[in-house]
């Protein structure tokens, strides 16, 4: 028996007995050989019996068939591979799941496939498409990077599929498009999200054909371009609500890294935090953190995940001309960023509450009681963070 999980988002509907309902919204199915791998998959994750993986996909699961079978194990990655990778990908992490996303980095690189990477704003998401494309066969071809929301909409077919001279108003010379400059490369599209619906059908004509039209030509060019696409924006809800095509979406979704917030990551800031102030280093001279400064860090939530934790600790050192970060330091930088002021207020951090609601099972009612707060107020706070079961 072989076990999956799916990304998948799913929607409890009704209970009748030992059946559950539910709706699925799946990304990907990733076999999974390891209970830690399991955890790993912090959001919306279940686990499935390849027996029960066609009901799931009609809205009906078992829920006595959910079991688990222990396959045997893989050979762990040696420290100095996973070393090696981070040097590489600049791709730092050792929690579970950022070892299963090194890990599936690696193996999903070595296709052509699409891969969707997919992550709240500022987790890395580029970060990760430039390393599927330097760990790929076509490392050394062109990789070409676009961010879909920087331009209009009367613009983007041109940019994309490229345009001949005169073709429109102020097209004095042909130009290629990013499919063209990608060929035999990488082309990396963030915020698909974004892609508005005459963009969404020329994309999947390109993706099935492998050809692009530039605007104004009479014929055809063939492209031979690994695709590459990031969102933060949740893929099957846009095509539930009309918004996202659903050919394209599930000729989208095949390969899915997930990157979690860094509010799940609380271990890892000494790491982070001490990458952040040493490329920090060369401008503003070498700074330590106290602990109680490193305290500080992991209690904060991170709306904005690392690229915040970067801007933050810039703020500290060009404000400070400590060589030792103080928490007096650390709370200062924090205090005009957005949800500072009510953790402040609240008490309890939203890293605090996650990792209760996650040794809780997510029990709403014991994981206020172990905060000492209301369970509305803790709800409140649930809403207010964007937590999600994990």
């Amino acid at each position: 028996m072989r076990v999956w999980i799916s990304h998948a988002v799913p929607r409890l509907v009704c209970v009748a007995g030992p059946r559950v309902r539910y709706e699925w919204t799946p990304l990907a199915f990733v076999p999974i050989t390891r209970p830690h791998d399991a955890a790993a998959h912090a959001l919306h994750a279940v686990i499935l019996t390849e027996d029960i993986l066609m009901d799931t996909r009609r809205g009906v699961a078992d829920a006595a068939s959910i079991t688990y079978e222990p396959a045997a194990p893989d050979t762990p990655t040696p420290a100095s591979d996973a070393r090696e990778l981070e040097k590489v990908t600049g791709i730092l992490g050792r929690t579970p799941a950022m070892r299963l996303l090194k890990e599936q980095l690696v193996r999903f690189a070595k296709t052509t496939a699409i891969v969707v990477v997919h992550g709240e704003t500022g987790t890395g998401k580029e970060l990760v498409a430039r390393a599927v494309h330097q760990l790929s066969p076509r490392a050394k071809q062109p990789l070409v990077a676009v961010n879909i929301a920087a331009f209009p909409e009367s613009l983007l077919l041109s940019e994309l599929f490229g345009h001949e001279r005169g073709a429109f108003t102020g097209a004095i010379a042909r130009r290629r498009g990013f499919f063209e400059q990608a060929d035999k490369g990488t082309l990396f599209l963030d915020e698909i999200g974004e892609l508005m619906p005459d963009a969404q059908a020329a994309l999947l004509r390109v993706l099935e054909t492998r050809e692009v039209r530039p605007l104004g030509a009479e014929r055809v060019r063939t492209v031979d371009v690994r695709l590459v696409v990031a969102t933060h924006r949740d893929l099957a809800e846009m095509v539930r609500r009309g918004l996202f095509r659903e050919d394209l979406y599930y000729r989208l979704t095949g390969l899915l890294l997930h990157l979690p917030p860094l509010r799940y990551r609380a271990e890892e800031m000494p790491l982070l935090a001490r990458r952040v102030l040493d490329d920090l280093a060369p401008d503003h001279g070498a700074r330590r953190l106290d602990p109680d400064a490193l305290c500080a860090l992991q209690e904060y939530g991170w709306p904005g995940n690392v690229r915040q934790l970067k801007n933050v600790l810039r703020r500290v050192v060009i404000e400070t001309e400590a060589e030792l970060i103080s928490r007096v330091h650390v709370r200062a930088a924090l205090a005009s960023e957005p949800g500072a002021q009510h953790e402040v207020r609240d008490g309890a951090t939203t890293a605090t509450i996650a990792h209760v609601l996650a040794a809780e099972h997510w029990n709403l009612s014991q994981a206020a009681k172990r905060l000492g707060i209301a369970r509305s107020t803790l709800r409140t706070r649930i809403r207010r963070a964007g937590l999600v079961p994990g």
